[in-house]
């Protein structure tokens, strides 16, 4: 078994996805072969969602949700 650290994961994925990225987009046909497939694996969202998924979320009182009013 092995522990690891939330963040300590999030970062390694970050670097080695900015990693492959730098590399993939040097070449113009291997650019355009991962640019045809970017909506599979990443998604763009603007801040108008993510402020009405957190108004959404902390008005929810789900036990652990660290957004969410205190009683």
């Amino acid at each position: 078994m092995a522990v690891v650290h939330m963040k300590d994961l999030i970062e390694a994925f970050h670097s080695a996805y900015a990693t492959y990225l730098k590399e993939a987009l040097t070449d113009t046909d291997r650019r355009n072969e991962v640019m045809s497939h970017a909506s599979i694996w990443t998604a763009s969202m603007g801040p108008e969602k993510i402020d009405a998924y957190l108004a959404v979320t902390s008005a929810n009182p789900r036990p652990g949700n660290p957004k969410a009013p205190s009683k």
